[in-house]
């Protein structure tokens, strides 16, 4: 479901995407032994991750703290990013990226509201808290809708 809040500083829509392929992510447990360790990057889980209050309240916030860029709002610029991100063990934000852009000028407004989220609750699978990966689509828009 999508829905459109209107601000002073434009419009913000925001939506879940689901069915993302599974990547795990390796790293290095010491550089001595050279084995490698895949700590495992979830899509779906029993217990998604939740944002305080909801998914209204991660609209509200990120409604609430998204800055127009300057630029774009005076060239009349609308466009739209995609925030990939984790949601680690603890509930914190990490391994934010945009994935897709239609204007640069976005991209650090964006991720600006991602890098100081308040922290979730984790995602659960079999009852243990584990990393979920997530992407949320915010789009930029002026005037009405």
């Amino acid at each position: 479901m999508v829905k459109k809040y209107k601000a002073d500083n434009g419009v913000v829509i925001i939506t879940l995407k689901e069915g993302v392929q599974y990547k795990p992510e390796e790293t290095e447990t010491k550089p001595a032994t050279r084995r490698k360790t895949t700590e495992e990057i979830f899509i779906v889980v029993e217990d998604m991750p939740m944002f305080p209050g909801g998914l209204s309240a991660l609209k509200s916030y990120i409604y609430d703290n998204v800055k127009y860029p300057e630029k774009a709002r005076r060239e009349g610029i609308e466009g739209k990013v995609r925030v990939d991100f984790v949601i680690n063990a603890k509930g914190d934000v990490e391994d934010m990226s945009v994935s897709q852009s239609t204007y640069a000028g976005f991209d650090d407004a964006a991720m600006e509201v991602f890098k100081d989220m308040p922290r979730w609750e984790p995602g659960k699978q079999r009852g243990h808290p584990v990393k979920v990966k997530l992407n949320i689509p915010v789009e930029f828009k002026l005037g009405g809708e």
